[in-house]
C-alpha cells in the first residue's frame, strides 16, 4: 500500500510508513529512488513539485544525512533559483543583443538614406534633410517629395533675388560706354542691346566706372574740339593762300 502511495507521488508519511517503503525499495540505491520519483512527478504534473522539505526526502537520503535534510533542501532551493536567474539573465541578454543589432541596422539604413538624399539635394542643408526624414518616419520616397518642393521654393527665391540684384545694378554700354541701369534692355543713348555686358552691383565699383567713363568722355570731347580747330585753321590758311 505504501509503495502505491509512493508511486502516486505522495510526500507525507509517518516514520513507520517510511520504514515500509525503504524495506520494499532496499534493492534500489537512493539516487535511483529519487530519479524514479521525480520522473513520475514530472509526468503527473502535480501542483506541488518540491519534495525536499517533506518526509519523503528521507527515502532518497542515507540515514547518516537525515540531520542535514533541511540544509540540503535549502541548498537545492538556492541552486534551482540560481539556475532560474541565470536562464532569465541569458534570455534578457539575448533580447538586448537583438535590440542592439536592430538599432545598428536601423542606424545604417538611416545613414544610407541620408547619403542618397544629400546627393540628390545638395542645395539643402543636412540638418533640414535629417529633420524631414525623421518627420516622415524615415520613408525615403515621402522625404524626397517634400525635399523636391522645398528645392523648388529655394530655386524660386534665388531667381527672385538675382532679378532684384540685376535691377539694382549698372552696366556699361558696349558701343558708347554709357552707364545704364541693369533693368534697361537697351542703351538709353545709342539703343544698343545690353547683350553680354557685365552688370556691376557694388556701389563703389559703379562710382569708379562712372568716374572713368566721365574722364574718357571729357578727353574724347577735348580731342574732338582740338581736331575741329585744327581742321578750321588749315581751311582758313588754304583760303588765304588762294587770295
Amino acid at each position: 500500500m505504501q509503495c502505491l502511495r509512493f508511486f502516486n507521488n505522495e510526500m507525507f508519511y509517518t516514520d513507520r510508513e517510511l520504514d515500509f517503503i525503504m524495506n520494499a525499495l532496499c534493492m534500489c540505491n537512493p539516487t535511483d529512488r529519487r530519479d524514479f520519483f521525480e520522473e513520475c512527478l514530472r509526468r503527473r504534473r502535480r501542483e506541488r513539485m518540491l519534495w525536499d522539505v517533506t518526509p519523503v526526502a528521507k527515502v532518497f537520503t542515507g540515514k547518516s544525512k537525515w540531520d542535514l535534510l533541511r540544509s540540503l533542501a535549502l541548498v537545492r532551493l538556492v541552486k534551482d533559483q540560481l539556475g532560474i536567474n541565470f536562464a532569465w539573465a541569458r534570455n534578457e541578454k539575448f533580447k538586448l543583443d537583438r535590440i542592439k543589432t536592430k538599432a545598428e541596422f536601423a542606424m545604417l539604413d538611416v545613414q544610407e538614406k541620408m547619403n542618397d538624399l544629400l546627393s540628390m539635394f545638395p542645395q539643402i542643408k543636412p540638418d533640414e534633410i535629417r529633420k524631414a526624414l525623421a518627420d516622415n518616419n524615415h520613408d525615403r520616397t515621402a522625404t524626397a517629395e517634400v525635399l523636391v518642393r522645398k528645392s523648388m521654393e529655394i530655386r524660386k527665391r534665388e531667381n527672385a533675388r538675382l532679378r532684384r540684384m540685376q535691377n539694382k545694378g549698372w552696366y556699361s554700354c558696349l558701343a558708347c560706354t554709357l552707364v545704364n541701369k541693369a533693368s534697361l534692355e537697351m542703351c538709353a543713348a545709342c539703343g544698343t542691346p545690353r547683350g553680354n555686358a557685365v552688370i556691376i552691383r557694388d556701389e563703389k565699383d559703379t562710382k569708379i566706372v562712372k568716374n572713368t567713363l566721365t574722364q574718357v568722355r571729357y578727353l574724347s570731347f577735348i580731342s574732338g574740339i582740338k581736331s575741329s580747330l585744327f581742321f578750321l585753321l588749315n581751311y582758313n590758311l588754304k583760303m588765304c593762300n588762294r587770295f
